[in-house]
């Protein structure tokens, strides 16, 4: 048992001993109260039942003469001392406050205060209250010792009861500590192998609500660590293998020209500024794809006339349509709002699908780009007629440097896995969706829409 258990035990067991002491507090003082409450009870009905004999006494003699002698009979024995004992002192006053009848034979003759005349019980005789009767405990007796039994079973069973719950407290803290803390045992096992770098561990949801609902989250937490590891490694990866062809090219050509400076020709020039444009075009294209995910990218929001922006992109990117004999369409109706967002990084993302369709579109092929208006929201759509793209690849379409057929040329930037990341990055940095559908052999429709602004 560890020290965690111990302690926990150990609180357990004092809020079982506290619990303990407060109840027996309680019983004890509530049976007081009950037990004091039923003397007081009986003392009232046995001093009523005094009072209707001592009155037909008065009522038949006509005066308190030889009242005393009561104390002496057997009937009275029976019905008085045997009952009460010693537990019982009986005083009875005339009209006056004298004592004319004393069961201790103490206060005869005596007068009794005005306060005690007040505490007594009138005694009547044909309506005329004729004396004052006092009925008091003294000592020990039946109900004396009754009330002492009683206390004494009390404190017995409280405390018999306190050293069973607090046992039982001892045996269910440690059972119950040993329940609780084993997951958290395997939550901090699982904690130190991901500190050190270890994140195929798992624990077990099993157990309480509570608990599993903590292991659910260390699950998800410690799986999305790993995916994150794993899309680190892979874009270290992805990051030299796209930078190796070029670095290749330009130390190629370095060598010779160390060798030979006269060897460098126009064309060797032209592809050494062709890779290094190859890196330059990485390099941004990473800075802005992190920046976007970072939620730090720096936008120039206006109004934006998308079927304008639209327009002027199909016209740049035309020209390498047409070489490829790829056809070119629009579908613009003439109610599409304006939207806020930056021009310029909306036509950088309808770019990046564009290059995206016309390298999967055949020759003779046709990619068509269309806008909709609906529920608020103008939706952009860049439609191909290419192979497809296959059902498994779909969900990670937009990853950064994924690639559906991985054996394809890589173009001047455009073939690094990362147009499509970029693009999400961007339509999501200005409150919009991109999403994709595709049909394998019959071509891929890419959409992104952002909110409708005024007109």
């Amino acid at each position: 048992m560890n020290k965690l258990s111990i302690r926990l035990t150990l609180a357990l067991s004092l809020v079982a001993l506290v619990a303990i002491v407060a109840a027996a507090g309680i019983a004890t003082t509530v049976g007081d109260r009950m037990f004091s409450a039923f003397l007081a009870g009986y003392r009232t009905v046995r001093a009523e039942d005094l009072e209707s004999m001592f009155g037909a006494y008065y009522e038949e003699r006509g005066s308190w003469a030889g009242v005393q002698t009561l104390f002496r009979r057997g009937p009275f024995m029976m019905h008085g001392r045997m009952r009460f004992g010693l537990a019982e002192h009986i005083i009875l006053a005339d009209a006056d406050g004298v004592v004319v009848a004393d069961s201790t034979y103490q206060q005869l003759g005596q007068k009794l205060s005005a306060a005690a005349m007040r505490g007594g019980l009138p005694v009547r005789a044909d309506g005329v209250r004729v004396g004052t009767l006092i009925v008091m405990s003294i000592g020990a007796g039946p109900l004396f010792e009754l009330e002492v039994a009683y206390r004494a079973s009390v404190r017995q069973a409280v405390v018999t009861a306190g050293a069973v719950a607090l046992l039982a407290a001892i045996v269910l803290g440690s059972v119950l500590s040993r329940r609780l803390l084993k997951p958290i045992a395997e939550l901090s096992a699982a904690a130190d192998a991901i500190a050190s770098r270890d994140l195929s561990g798992r624990v077990s949801e099993a157990g309480e609500v509570e608990l599993a609902e903590l292991a659910r989250s260390f699950n998800r937490m410690a799986e999305s660590l790993a995916q994150s590891e794993e899309a680190r490694r892979r874009l270290v990866a992805d990051v030299a293998h796209e930078l190796r062809t070029p670095l290749s090219v330009i130390r190629g050509h370095l060598e010779r020209l160390q060798t030979d400076p006269s060897r460098l020709t126009e064309a060797g020039a032209a592809s050494l500024h062709d890779e290094a444009l190859r890196m330059s075009r990485l390099v941004e294209d990473l800075q802005d794809l992190s920046l976007a995910e970072a939620g730090r990218l720096a936008l120039s929001r206006q109004p934006v006339h998308l079927n304008a922006l639209i327009r002027n992109t199909l016209a740049a990117h035309g020209p390498a349509f047409a070489n490829k004999g790829v056809q070119l369409t629009e579908d613009l109706p003439g109610d599409v709002p304006v939207v806020e967002g930056d021009a310029d990084r909306l036509s950088q993302v309808l770019g990046n699908l564009l290059a995206n369709s016309l390298r999967h579109t055949p020759p003779g092929g046709q990619v068509m780009v269309s806008a909709r208006l609906a529920a608020g929201r103008v939706t952009v759509t860049v439609a191909d007629a290419g192979e497809g793209i296959a059902a498994a690849d779909l969900p990670h379409i937009f990853d950064r440097f994924y690639r559906a057929d991985p054996a394809r040329q890589r173009g001047l930037g455009a073939g690094a896995g990362l147009g499509l990341a970029i693009a999400r990055g961007l339509v999501e940095a200005q409150r919009g969706r991109i999403w994709v559908d595709s049909v394998p052999g019959e071509g891929t429709r890419f959409h992104f829409d952002l909110p409708a602004g005024e007109a």
